[in-house]
């Protein structure tokens, strides 16, 4: 027979491996039962490297004899079973692998027993008994016939105090594990069982974590796991705390309050994907009954940092206890400032460009006015005969253009490092760099269309100015020369003009200063280029050091401070050195100061800077299993 015509003996549909007669959908699914259920990938537990074997053919295991099989997953199977002398019914789970399974597994599964073992708490299925039986690991457990919340998940959309209630017992039971250094990793509504009276019992540590010690059997970056009700942190295979239990507890109950999970997909990468990159829905935008402080403790225990969430599943059960007696929570709504940030991280790429476009605007406005003083209109209203042209018809006050350049310099520019490394948050040293430089293009190339053609134009008459000066005194000399000396004088500064006629040199000099305005183009693309690396500098190192300054979660106050100063210190030397450089292109002459003061100075500015920047003191050292 061949393999396209085996099929799954569980589902009947999809092609099964020939070793197993299971197809890998059902394999995932670790509670299974028989007959089977179709599927949910957002519920499906990954476990690495598992595989499947199947059940043994005995009737009896140990004291106990099998009366069917009620669930199948990825570690092992699970029977209904009866204690022959205690008369007891109980549920009976096996390694799956048997005397074929890697030592690996069955480490895996005992630790899995042993977690359960040690809990004593009416929230959570109690172990009667770990054995083995003909080399097949097993445990016995209590045996709940009520079905598991996964089945019953929907109808606690229109009844929350129940929903309430009974998350309120899971978060207890969840509490005890915790303090007994027991980590669960893979709650989720199929894993809560619950008996007829609809008493919750939280069952399946198969992925249980010591936190006391030892190893757990997993590997660094493995991702362990339900994808839906996991974690950005486990879904990203990092290391976890008590914290991501209190993640998934505010899962479930955004399932029971909406009626579907908060991340669904087709496939469980796609799930996966989903829980690292953004936050979920809120509770409300699905289900419009839901109330407002159900949700708040919804999302406050599902926060994507995991010291955002709640200190303890207590803490979170507390919160549900006060919600149902009508006293205030602990949660409070998001401040406006918090919802801007929460929109910002969530839509980076819009608030990029908007926080582009409008710096970008902020800072050119100061450079754009200067260049439309009133002082510039004042020359044209010398001549009555001549209209001010479009762009000087509204000038703007020098005192005003003033204030601008000092808004500029003093607030602008230094938020812009500050801001981007709040919106981009970049984790390492090397995403601040990038961070900086990206947003330091942006807001260059705009910065380059809105006033770069005005530095160019600017450097243009600068270079010519000089030239068009003498040659205008020596038609309408002034108090300070004679018509003689003024004419000699442009004629010194055009030499070289006997041999053409005197009829002739008045267009010879006219296209010279055109040839001379066209020669200065290129000098003055470089100082407009100059002028913005000048500008993207203090950008990308404002951006690296208030990233740098937010990691060690210093107060408002002192970290505000300390940027400042280490801003202030490096942007004001680079500052000192472009005007350097500037005024030796200019007229050759340097800025008129001693050159101890210049040393003196560059000193002070690094000295400061790395005060700032420096750690007085060792942050202690949380170690994070």
């Amino acid at each position: 027979m061949g393999r396209d015509q085996i099929k799954c003996k569980r589902c009947a549909q999809q092609p099964a491996e020939l070793d197993q007669e299971i197809c890998l959908r059902c394999r995932d699914d670790e509670q299974a039962t028989l007959p089977p259920t179709p599927n949910h990938t957002d519920d499906a537990t990954i476990v690495p490297g598992q595989h499947q074997y199947d059940a043994p053919n005995a009737k009896r295991i140990g004291d106990y004899e099998l009366i069917e099989e009620i669930a199948r997953g990825g570690m092992g199977v699970v029977y209904k079973a009866n204690h022959r002398n205690l008369n007891r019914v109980s549920a009976v789970k096996m390694i799956l692998g048997g005397q074929f399974s890697s030592e690996e597994e069955r480490q895996r599964f005992r630790i899995k027993a042993e977690s359960a073992a040690r809990l004593d708490h009416p929230a959570i299925v109690p172990i009667y008994e770990i054995g083995d039986h003909d080399g097949r690991a097993f445990f016995a457990m209590k045996y709940v016939d009520g079905g598991s919340l996964a089945e019953r998940a929907t109808s606690f959309a229109k009844d929350p105090k129940s929903a309430a209630q009974l998350m309120i017992a899971v978060a207890e039971g969840v509490h005890h594990a915790h303090q007994r250094g027991v980590l669960h990793r893979d709650l989720k509504p199929a894993n809560i069982l619950l008996d007829k009276e609809g008493q919750p019992y939280v069952t399946d540590l198969g992925l249980a974590k010591s936190t006391t010690g030892g190893s757990d059997l997993t590997h660094t970056g493995a991702v362990l796991g339900t994808p839906a009700y996991m974690p950005p942190e486990q879904a990203a295979g990092k290391s976890v705390t008590t914290a991501a239990d209190v993640y998934s507890l505010g899962a479930i109950l955004y399932e029971l309050l909406v009626g579907q999970p908060a991340y669904r997909g087709e496939t469980t990468v796609n799930v996966v994907m989903q829980v690292i990159d953004g936050p979920p829905e809120p509770p409300q935008k699905v289900n419009p009954d839901v109330d407002r402080d159900l949700e708040l403790i919804c999302l406050k225990a599902m926060a994507r940092e995991p010291d955002e969430r709640y200190s303890s599943a207590q803490a979170m059960a507390d919160d549900l206890q006060s919600w149902l007696t009508g006293d205030a929570i602990s949660v409070r709504a998001p401040s406006f400032q918090s919802r801007i940030a929460s929109w910002m991280k969530k839509n980076q790429s819009l608030a990029y460009g908007i926080f582009a476009v409008v710096f970008g605007v902020l800072v050119c406005s100061p450079i754009a006015i200067s260049f439309f003083s009133n002082s510039v209109g004042e020359i044209y209203d010398q001549f009555p005969d001549t209209d001010r042209p479009w762009l000087y018809r509204v000038s703007v006050p020098k005192f005003l253009s003033f204030l601008f350049s000092m808004l500029l310099f003093l607030i602008i520019w230094p938020s812009i490092g500050l801001l981007n490394a709040t919106i981009s948050n970049p984790p390492t040293f090397t995403r601040s760099i990038t961070a900086g430089i990206r947003i330091s293009a942006i807001l260059s190339l705009i910065f380059y269309v809105l006033v770069g053609w005005l530095i160019v134009i600017q450097g243009v008459n600068n270079y010519s100015n000089s030239s068009l000066e003498t040659v205008v005194e020596a038609v309408w000399p002034g108090d300070e020369s004679t018509p003689a000396e003024a004419k000699e004088k442009a004629n010194e500064l055009f030499g070289g003009l006997d041999h053409i006629p005197e009829s002739e040199r008045a267009s010879v000099v006219a296209k010279r200063f055109k040839a001379d305005r066209y020669a200065s183009f290129s000098f003055s693309l470089g100082v407009a280029l100059l002028v913005v690396l000048v500008f993207a500098g203090p950008i990308v190192y404002g951006t690296m050091i208030a990233a740098s300054l937010r990691r060690r979660k210093l107060r408002n106050w002192l970290f505000l401070i300390r940027y400042l100063i280490a801003w202030t210190s490096v942007s004001g030397l680079l500052l000192i050195t472009f005007l350097t450089v500037m005024s030796r292109l200019s007229n050759g002459v340097v800025l008129k100061s001693h050159p101890a003061g210049i040393v003196v100075g560059v000193v002070i500015l690094i000295a400061a800077s790395y005060l700032s920047l420096r750690r007085w003191k060792k942050s202690p050292q949380v170690n994070v299993a």
